[in-house]
């Protein structure tokens, strides 16, 4: 999980966070890392020679980390059309964790949803992914469950002109406990981490709202949220990822159920 320089960005880009619900309080971690820049960058000086490059470190409090847990085979080959379309998969008896890919072909924006169902009627994980250019900013999750066979549904909302593209992936036992190394130490270690209480939504005013900068020349970022060290219990938060102060790049509206589901992704 890293950051890629895969281009520059001319505005900084802004992740803010909003704590939805009064029912609970929640930890976030943070953590990125920049790779090697594409070599069709424009150039303003003499060509050096690939030893004689010189990246720059990562900003304050951001370290660089290695991406094990998306590997290229691992892709979004299923497509649905919009209007409220769905696909729906039942996890096996062993699965612990499942991974998704949401994104639009042709750059076009994305409208999803995404819910965990464990029985008729008790959802326990419910995103919301509203993208300007689901091919430019896929979005990547990670999902921890109970072992109770869950089945986990994705839909387009009713607009029926943007489809969209998906792939989901039930790691086996080896890879699921591999992910939750990952995930776990992540969590723990990433260099900014904050710890949000939620606010009263009752008076319109909102929850608790945090905003983390990233540097402009970054793509992509890895965050987690879960409850399971500030009282275990649901959590509702939103999720936007800002360049200027009128340009949401994405949101995401999560819920989780709590200890037993922390929820990692990469955007």
């Amino acid at each position: 999980l890293c950051f890629s320089r895969e281009r520059q960005l001319v505005q900084t880009t802004t992740m803010r966070f909003t704590v939805l619900s009064a029912l609970c309080a929640n930890a976030l971690g943070f953590n990125a890392a920049p790779s090697m820049l594409k070599s069709s960058a424009v150039r303003r000086s003499p060509i050096r020679s690939p030893s004689s490059v010189v990246l720059p470190a990562a900003p304050e409090g951001w370290m660089e980390v290695e991406e094990t847990m998306w590997g290229p085979e691992k892709q979004a080959n299923t497509r649905i059309e919009g209007g409220q379309t769905l696909k729906t998969f039942k996890m096996p008896p062993h699965a612990e964790r499942v991974q998704y890919i949401l994104r639009a072909p042709n750059n076009r924006p994305v409208k999803a949803k995404v819910e965990l169902w464990i029985g008729p009627i008790r959802c326990v994980h419910e995103l919301i992914y509203d993208c300007m250019d689901g091919a430019s900013f896929p979005l990547r999750v990670a999902l921890q469950f109970k072992k109770l066979q869950p089945v986990l549904k994705i839909s387009t909302d009713s607009t029926y002109e943007f489809p969209l593209e998906f792939g989901v992936f039930v790691p086996d036992p080896d890879e699921s406990a591999h992910i939750g190394e990952t995930t776990k130490s992540m969590f723990y270690n990433a260099p900014l981490k904050e710890k949000v209480q939620g606010g009263s939504t009752l008076d319109n005013k909102g929850g608790a709202i945090r905003t983390f900068n990233i540097d402009p020349t970054w793509d992509k970022t890895q965050l987690m949220v879960w409850s399971g060290d500030v009282g275990k219990k649901s959590f509702k938060t939103n999720i936007e990822v800002l360049q200027g102060p009128n340009n949401a790049k994405q949101f995401l509206n999560l819920r989780c159920g709590g200890s037993p589901q922390p929820f990692h992704c990469v955007i």
